[in-house]
């Protein structure tokens, strides 16, 4: 008798879909040539809206990761699920390689196939190498979790977070990292949530964990907003160009983890019925994050080539036109996902499971 697919959580998912589309505000802002436009006055309704629409990148790919964490601390890793995600990957990397090539933006040669097939790379500042070798140590930290209390866990996630985020905060202190182990920090912050949850949610009290999660996620989100005017306040009133999004910009800092976790704890205490279009949308999120920022080609052809930056800050419809942009990009990487999962990735695992059985 063959065990029926677990389904995933339609909450999570739903939660998954909004957090690939505020990646998509965030790499619509930075790469498309706008932030350099708000220079010219900070504080205006165009220059706040985008460096607010723009500011939760780094937060989105906490919540991504986190996620998975919380899927696969009581899961164990296949081979065929790695060769799915390796496949998934390579796919779009070599298409989208291949037709750059074809109009002339890229060339064709040997060292050029070869950094393209080659996934781990850049592994510093870029999602992808960084996610399939964390995706990698999963195996290992589930020993590890299973092998931890809920105190040595507690214990190991304060040390983990003091060190990657309480440092990095601190005025005259640097940490650097990579993703890999930034990921497994969240890895393990995730599986304690779904592992050990908090004392309130046992008691009889309704929708207490809700009440938390949105009290949580309101308060974090009103610090990391605040953060980002009053930089651009500072930077306006004292002509100085400071990174607005300096304390929400890298992943590990303060209100970025934080907000994270708030906000991924109230997607999980709210509690919807199975919905198998919510499902399959966020189940090509992670689609969308290949197809849309593939590679720089893409990004520039994207943002700068085929959107004009300026003549939509300079709008009077420019909030409309954004998101028009941003809802659109998403729902075509979506489309194209769903034909590749519908009419490739199909035969490709079922000659793997053919293999397999071999």
């Amino acid at each position: 008798m063959i065990a029926m697919k677990k389904r995933r959580d339609s909450n999570l998912e739903l939660y998954r879909i909004v957090v690939m589309l505020l990646i998509v505000c965030h790499h619509y802002v930075i790469h498309s040539g706008i932030l350099p436009l708000c220079k010219d006055n900070y504080l205006s309704a165009n220059s706040i809206f985008f460096h607010l629409l723009g500011m939760w990148g780094k937060i989105g790919i906490n919540c991504f990761v986190m996620i998975t964490g919380y899927y696969m601390c009581k899961s164990d890793i296949s081979l065929r699920k790695f060769l799915k995600l390796l496949f998934e990957i390579e796919f779009y990397r070599i298409t989208i390689y291949i037709f750059f090539a074809i109009v002339g933006k890229d060339a064709f040669s040997i060292t050029n196939i070869a950094y393209t097939l080659f996934p781990f790379r850049n592994i510093g500042y870029l999602f992808v190498p960084a996610f399939m070798l964390f995706y990698l140590t999963i195996p290992y930290l589930n020993i590890l979790i299973k092998n931890l209390t809920r105190k040595t866990h507690l214990y190991l996630l304060c040390l983990l977070l003091f060190t990657y985020t309480f440092l990095s905060s601190f005025p005259g202190c640097s940490v650097s990292f990579n993703y890999v182990t930034w990921f497994i920090v969240l890895y393990l912050t995730a599986a304690f949530i779904r592992l050990y949850p908090p004392s309130l949610s046992k008691q009889k009290f309704i929708n207490t964990d809700f009440k938390l999660g949105l009290f949580s996620t309101v308060l974090c989100i009103i610090f990391s907003v605040t953060s980002v005017l009053i930089t651009l306040f500072i930077n306006e009133r004292y002509n100085m160009d400071k990174n607005p999004f300096r304390y929400v910009m890298d992943s590990n800092v303060v209100m970025a983890f934080f907000t994270s976790v708030s906000s991924f704890y109230l997607a999980k205490s709210v509690k919807i019925p199975y919905n198998k279009f919510i499902n399959l949308v966020g189940g090509s999120t992670f689609g969308v994050l290949l197809i849309h920022d593939g590679n720089s080609y893409m990004r520039h052809w994207l943002w700068k080539d085929s959107i004009q930056a300026s003549d939509i800050f300079n709008s009077t419809h420019f909030i409309i036109y954004s998101l028009i942009i941003v809802i659109s990009i998403f729902t075509l990487c979506i489309i194209v996902d769903r034909l590749r999962i519908l009419f490739i990735e199909r035969i490709f695992l079922y000659y793997i499971e053919k293999l397999r059985i071999k």
